[in-house]
């Protein structure tokens, strides 16, 4: 019962990542000029911030699926 809902608790928080990633990776495809302004802490443009979080958030998620799943 217990490891029931720690699957399902992980298949539904990489599920979440696997939206937010999504919705990153969008994002970072406009054209909107805010994306191109440098971002304060990494100094990278929003846009590349984005890409990177995307790509991140989507290998754990897809992680997240691959040991949770079986």
């Amino acid at each position: 019962m217990k490891n029931n809902i720690i699957k399902i608790f992980v298949v539904s928080a990489g599920a979440l990542l696997f939206l937010t990633a999504a919705a990153k990776i969008i994002s970072a495809c406009g054209s909107v000029r805010v994306l191109q302004a440098p971002e304060p802490i990494f100094l990278l443009s929003y846009r590349g911030l984005l890409w990177i979080l995307g790509i991140a958030e989507l290998i754990t998620a897809m992680w997240f699926f691959d040991v949770f799943s079986g």
